[in-house]
């Protein structure tokens, strides 16, 4: 299949951004977090993806295709995920059922040959993996799985400002639609320059940047961001009248503190889901997985 032409690209960016601005509008309008329209849009998505005709799918050859397809789907996800958010990651899957099936190996480029390099990995790995996939099905007792514990590193008073810095300046940008716009710490009202205004800042927090702040109150406006109950609404100016709410903007603490993105990023579509990234990489991704 021929990839897109240029034009395709740029009217389904187009389209895309329209999307997200319907999306967070809504969000706004009906006084919900952004995360529980992208929970619900995730659930109606999979729904389409993973719903099958049982007698399409009456064949072996027919059920591994109809499988193959839905990992490969996923594999590109994953990858939509790193070229979006730097995210890494490895998809192991075998079939249990399938003994003529031998494993699917997806995810980021780096995932893969990490798992094909690691000892004990690769080709025999999967066919462990497998045996214990295949004793487990036919097991009567529970599974308990064996973990090592390993010890968390501390968090710095440093990395937590840093988290709001950047997610504050990254949710402006993406809910202003301004490239180099910066916060007004100490005055909100003045964010109304880039015709937006900040809802639900903690009322025991003062308006101060981090830096003027206890490590205590980074982390109460990093947890409200994550949660979505402080964000950016956009409002619509008009001259000879006062501003009116249109739109919001939920903060996208999670993928910004994943990584720290632009804004024009289609993060808020992928932190809880495929659903976006899915299709964005019919058109976007490269070929994103190998079987083993």
């Amino acid at each position: 299949m021929a990839p897109p032409d240029e034009l395709l690209l740029e009217r389904l960016d187009a389209f895309m951004e329209k999307t997200i601005a319907e999306m967070q509008a809504f969000a706004c309008r009906e006084n919900i977090p952004v995360s529980e329209v992208r929970r619900h849009v995730a659930e109606r998505h999979c729904k389409y993806l993973f719903e099958s005709d049982t007698e399409a799918l009456g064949s072996v050859t027919e059920r591994r295709e109809r499988v193959q397809e839905v990992l490969v789907a996923t594999s590109r996800a994953v990858e939509s995920l790193n070229r979006i958010a730097g995210l890494q990651a490895m998809l192991l899957v075998v079939d249990p059922s399938d003994p003529d099936h031998d494993g699917f190996l997806g995810g980021t480029e780096l995932g893969r040959e990490f798992w094909r390099g690691m000892r004990g990995g690769g080709a025999t790995g999967t066919k462990a993996f497998k045996a214990h996939a295949v004793a487990a099905r036919h097991s009567t007792s529970p599974i308990v799985a064996q973990t090592a514990a390993f010890p968390l590193k501390r968090e710095t008073a440093h990395q937590v400002k840093a988290d709001v810095y950047a997610a504050v300046r990254n949710a402006l940008r993406s809910a202003s639609g301004v490239r180099n716009a910066d916060m007004k710490w100490t005055n909100h009202d003045n964010l109304n320059v880039y015709g937006v205004r900040v809802v639900g800042w903690p009322v025991d927090i003062p308006k101060q940047n981090p830096s003027s702040l206890s490590s205590s109150q980074n982390r109460a406006l990093r947890e409200a961001l994550e949660a979505g109950t402080l964000r950016f609404c956009k409002i619509q100016e008009t001259i000879g009248r006062d501003s009116e709410p249109a739109s919001s903007s939920r903060l996208q603490a999670s993928a910004v503190l994943s990584g720290g993105l632009g804004a024009a990023d289609l993060s808020w579509a992928i932190t809880d889901g495929p659903y976006i990234t899915v299709i964005a990489s019919k058109y976007f991704g490269r070929r994103s997985s190998d079987s083993i």
